[in-house]
């Protein structure tokens, strides 16, 4: 007997006796590219990326989620798939992919290049006839190749090497291997024997086991009645260690440990006989087998831990289930998606179509739905549902055993057409609401009894719903609301009647019961309403133009109170929730609709029933929300008022059939792959890896370098995601060009950017589902090189080239500059002497003019002085001639006296009369010879003063009046009256002369140019006295002057009688006297015949 060695797997109890099979229906996602055809599947894996590698009989294919690209073989060229059917892929832990091929041998894809390498099964016979079958790793990495007709090799050394199989078995076709499973303790089992489109000959199948390399093959035994040994297809371990066979054609085994041999294993009927193609356990341990049988027994099979199995059957009218029934293998991804291979195409089996199954409609007799609409669903147990299956009548189905019976409508002109909405009593009353009124269903019989609820015109009912209180609420369509009463017999219709108004609404489309006992109405078009059975009260909230209770739309879809006793509505696709007063619930305060993302709360996290009635699912690790839809097992479409809910499972009708899950078996976590940057094309047209432009795959390329005239690359990205691929949400980036992040969808996953500035750039792209977290950056460095005018060599040719040229134009300037300065020195020396001759002409013609105005100015000085001396010489002659009267009277006196005292006649009187009149004599000799010397030094003071500039201290006043006394005898000459205003002494530190100076020109000029030939000549001096200056006013009432002779009454030689004799410099010298002698400042005004008035600012204090 032959003793296998074998640890670790435990003992089963083995029966033969066949178990139940429940039937059921889920949605597969097909594999599809718009616009792109697959050849016939073959096989499939996935690589480390997250890409889906599809094997078919015309090539392979890498799709990752919207994007097919195909490897065509061509045997006669280098780097290409030796042949076009590919019958087994595996990828291993370096990247690279193996493929195996018909008639082909092996290849090995290099993902950097996405070329191949060819390797031929070696053997001493003609092998090129053998497919390669399966291709395993072992725990060390080690690569096996299975073959089918050439026996099994590994890879070593860079080659295949063959293994040696026992001769042995004469007829155990050894060489034909559909499969290689290694177990957790190493040993190696060998799959022998007929497949999916294998046929091996005359020889028999079966198995082959070998603990480990060092080991002898022996074949494993099957305990069967079968007359033919088993072909096996597919040997694996379940998670306890147990190991199962699956064979073509007399169903599935597992290993008994203790007899060495492998027990048929309890399985349902069809599988006994079932061509089995594929066996997989997935990471929760449930079974999964692919049967090729064309019938019942073909399709996709489940059996979980607990041993209930579960068949996933093809059916025709259901295009969103398995493609065919004949399924060739089968592969789990990643995400635990798990793929159907056949020749109608890849189909996959997501973790949400799992938990979420269907009942599609079918034809007659197939124990599908009789109509696709499920227009009302009433959950009465776990099996028992109830379903309003519109023109098909009502059905029901019990989940557990997938058993479905249905009661047509009856037939009539006046009998219904469709059913709308169904409910069961708690006596087991079915009622029934139909397009032509409310019936009641009698299912032993068949019966439809109708229950009369407007006898004028029976109504569409929309909707069946039971209160707590056992009250049937019926809303129809164009009618209104109705109530049963618990004990079915009184009906109340809530229509306007009698004058007392009561519901509004003729269409009804839901109706719930808050916690608090209110009924809440949701219309077609007219909004909600809360009604109070106890008060017959009736609230209102309508949208319109001036609402501010918040509802956004009329059209109500949903009402759901919540575990929380919160109550939802969904109108017009938007959510609502119905705000209460905390400290008075029965107060409603409005509704908070649910615009945007940004106003996704709590709340509604916490709602799980409401959201995925409309299927919003929320994803707590990623903090988003996924909305599912065909390709998680759901369908989009649905109908308002098709639902139910039973415990934690939701009942869901729809277009195409209804669905049912446990909201906790829902996956709660979606995890995207890393973005792969894919494709690359230049003006529109893609770039092959391996190409000049390419070197590698931009996945692997560290850098990619354009030139500048290829300025127009598209980077194409995928987030290797195969169920809700539409949904993902793209950002990406180019550092250094981009500003900020710019997004796009799955739809269009391709960055384009043409007219790059030569330069350094960081390409990013990140991938997210809606309102989600991004994932990792994916990053390629792109360099643009410049064109070579603008290279750094050849810039830096530009710029010596530049030095060059410009040395060599400094030098040519230079020269230039020298000789023009050489010319220019000669010229400036010739220039000088001509310049030092006129210079010396200007400075002799400057020292002559310096002298003759020094003459002016002395000359103007000497008029004023002898003026000033003609006046005090008339001033002195009054008192000399007084003395000199004086004098001669005395002397007259005298000569009498002494004649008298001569002749000795003298008398006393007479001598008496001398002495008093030569004392009145002497006295006015006194009195004028002091008032001529006061004239004297007055004139003396004043004349030094004008004759000397110096600064001293003085009194103002006392100084004026003896300038003005010295120019009386003028004065007198034109009868001119002076009057000199000089309130208080002001003590001075100026120069004195040059005062008198200005003073004598102004009255002088005033004299000579103003007051000439005036009937009643006046001038008038005033002086005031402030802080720091003195102002002195100077007028007459004169002639004037004009404008024009006003501006240049100041300039040199400027005068009004030059015929007369005028020089023009007394009022120049009065300007300079002021401005710059004195540190003052002076100004005059005058109108034509209004004289001449100024104005002069002195300084007191002269520095």
């Amino acid at each position: 007997m032959m003793l296998l060695v074998y640890v670790a797997l435990p003992l089963r109890a083995v029966s033969q006796e066949s178990i139940e099979h429940s039937r059921v229906f889920s949605r597969f996602i097909q594999l599809s590219v718009p616009g792109r055809s697959l050849p016939v599947p073959t096989t499939m894996t996935q690589d480390q990326q997250g890409f889906l590698w599809l094997g078919t009989q015309h090539g392979l294919y890498r799709y990752d989620g919207t994007d097919l690209q195909e490897f065509r073989a061509n045997p006669g060229q280098s780097g290409s798939l030796s042949a076009g059917w590919v019958s087994a892929l595996a990828s291993d832990p370096q990247g690279w992919l193996w493929v195996g091929t018909r008639y082909g041998g092996l290849n090995r894809f290099d993902p950097v290049t996405e070329s191949f390498v060819r390797f031929e099964l070696p053997g001493p016979e003609d092998v090129s006839s053998a497919e390669i079958s399966a291709l395993v790793f072992d725990q060390s990495q080690q690569l096996w190749i299975t073959s089918y007709g050439a026996g099994l090799f590994k890879w070593q050394h860079e080659q295949l090497q063959p293994v040696t199989l026992p001769t042995i078995y004469s007829e155990l076709a050894v060489k034909f291997i559909n499969s290689l499973f290694i177990d957790t303790s190493g040993g190696q089992w060998l799959a022998i024997g007929e497949a999916p489109l294998r046929t091996y000959g005359q020889q028999r199948g079966g198995a082959l086991y070998r603990a480990n390399e060092q080991s002898d093959w022996q074949e494993v035994g099957f305990a069967s009645d079968a007359p033919v040994r088993a072909s096996v297809s597919k040997i694996n371990q379940s998670l306890d260690g147990t190991v199962w066979a699956a064979t073509y054609g007399q169903g599935l085994y597992l290993f008994d440990t203790e007899q060495q041999i492998f027990q048929l294993a309890r399985q349902p009927e069809p599988l006994k006989q079932a061509l089995l193609s594929d066996l997989h356990f997935d990471a929760e341990g449930g079974l999964w087998l692919t049967s090729y049988s064309a019938d019942h027994r073909g399709g996709l099979w489940h059996r979980d831990q607990q041993g209930n199995w579960v068949h996933y059957p093809f059916q025709a009218e259901f295009s969103e289930g398995l493609a065919r029934a004949d399924l060739l293998a089968l592969f789990q991804d990643q995400q635990g998606i798990l793929w159907t291979v056949s020749q109608g195409g890849f189909r996959g089996l997501s973790r949400f179509a799992r938990a979420i199954r269907t009942l599609p409609n079918g034809q007659t007799g197939s124990g599908l739905l009789a109509a696709p609409n499920v227009l009302g669903i009433d959950a009465v147990a776990e099996n028992s549902i109830w379903l309003a299956n519109r023109e098909g009548g009502v059905a029901h189905f019990d989940p557990q055993t997938a058993i479905l019976k249905y009661w047509l409508l009856p037939d009539g002109p006046e009998q219904p057409t469709l059913v709308q909405a169904v409910h069961q009593d708690n006596d087991g009353t079915l009622y029934v609401g139909t397009d032509r009124g409310l019936y009641r269903l009698v299912p032993a019989t068949s019966e439809w009894q109708n229950i009369s609820l407007y006898p004028a015109a029976e109504p569409f009912v929309r909707l069946l719903y039971r209160d707590r209180q056992q009250n049937l609420w019926i809303g129809t369509r164009g009618h209104g609301l109705f109530r049963l009463a618990p004990d079915r017999t009184q009906l109340e219709h809530y229509r306007r009647a009698d004058g007392r108004e009561q519901i509004r609404f003729e269409d009804i489309n839901n109706v719930t019961e808050d916690y608090l006992g209110a009924i809440w109405i949701g219309s077609t078009d007219q909004g909600v309403a809360r009604y109070q059975p106890e008060t017959g009260e009736v609230e209102y909230w309508l949208q319109h133009a001036g609402s501010q209770h918040g509802l956004q739309l009329n059209g109500i879809q949903l009402m759901l109170e919540d575990q929380s006793q919160r109550l939802w509505i969904r109108a017009g696709n938007i959510n609502h929730l119905v705000l209460r007063d905390p400290d008075q619930p029965a107060l409603v305060r409005g509704f908070k609709p649910y615009l945007t993302l940004d106003d996704y709360d709590t709340a509604l996290q916490q709602a799980p029933f409401f959201r995925l009635l409309y299927r919003l699912h929320w994803l707590e690790e990623q903090q988003t929300y996924l909305e599912l839809n065909e390709m998680h097992g759901m369908q989009s479409s649905t109908w308002i008022g098709a639902w139910d809910i039973l415990g934690t499972t939701i009942y869901r009708g729809g277009a195409r059939g209804f669905d049912y899950f446990d909201i906790n078996k829902l996956p709660k976590r979606v995890a995207l792959n890393q973005v792969q940057l894919t494709a690359l094309s230049l003006f529109n047209q893609p770039v092959r890896a391996g190409s000049a432009l390419l070197p590698q795959t931009l996945a692997n390329l560290e850098q990619l370098v354009l030139t500048y005239d290829q300025d127009m690359f598209s980077i194409r990205f995928a987030s290797p995601e195969y169920k809700q691929a539409q949904q993902i949400q793209y950002r990406y980036q180019l550092k250094g060009f981009d500003r900020d992040w710019i997004q796009t969808s799955a739809q269009s996953p391709v960055a384009t950017y043409t007219r790059l500035p030569p330069g350094d750039y960081l390409f990013k792209v990140a991938a997210r589902l809606p309102d989600g977290q991004w994932t990792t950056d994916t990053e390629l460095s792109v360099r643009v090189l410049p064109p070579w005018w603008l290279t750094w060599w050849f810039k830096l040719i530009l710029f010596l080239l530049l030095l060059l040229t410009v040395m060599v134009v400094l030098r040519w300037r230079l020269q230039r500059e020298y000789q023009l300065r050489r010319k220019l020195e000669l010229l400036v020396e010739k220039r000088t002497a001509q310049l030092a001759e006129q210079n010396q002409a200007l400075e002799l013609s400057y020292q002559r003019l310096q002298q003759t105005q020094q003459q002016l100015i002395t000359q103007e000085k000497m008029a004023s002085l002898g003026g000033l001396v003609a006046g005090v010489a008339h001033e002195i002659n009054t008192p000399l001639g007084i003395c000199v009267t004086a004098t001669s009277h005395l002397q007259n006196e005298q000569a009498q006296l002494a004649e008298a005292a001569a002749n000795r006649t003298m008398l006393q009187s007479q001598f008496n009369r001398f002495m008093q009149q030569l004392s009145d004599g002497l006295k006015i000799l006194q009195v004028n010879t002091q008032r001529a010397a006061d004239l004297v030094n007055s004139f003396k003071q004043v004349s030094v003063d004008q004759s000397h500039d110096s600064y001293r201290e003085f009194e103002l006043c006392q100084y004026l009046n003896d300038v003005l006394l010295s120019l009386r005898s003028r004065l007198k000459q034109q009868h001119c009256e002076l009057t000199f205003d000089c309130p208080q002494p002001i003590i001075m530190y100026s120069d004195p002369g040059a005062i008198a100076q200005v003073v004598t020109n102004l009255v002088m000029n005033a004299l000579i140019h103003g007051l000439d030939g005036h009937p009643a000549p006046k001038i008038r001096l005033l002086v005031e006295d402030t802080a720091s200056e003195v102002l002195i006013h100077f007028s007459d009432n004169g002639k004037g002057m004009t404008d024009e002779e006003l501006k240049q009454l100041f300039d040199p030689f400027f005068t009004t009688k030059r015929n007369q004799g005028g020089s023009g410099l007394g009022a120049h010298i009065v300007y300079n006297l002021v401005t710059v002698r004195l540190h003052g400042t002076i100004s005059v005004s005058s109108q034509p015949m209004q004289g001449l008035h100024y104005l002069l600012r002195l300084t007191k204090q002269v520095t």
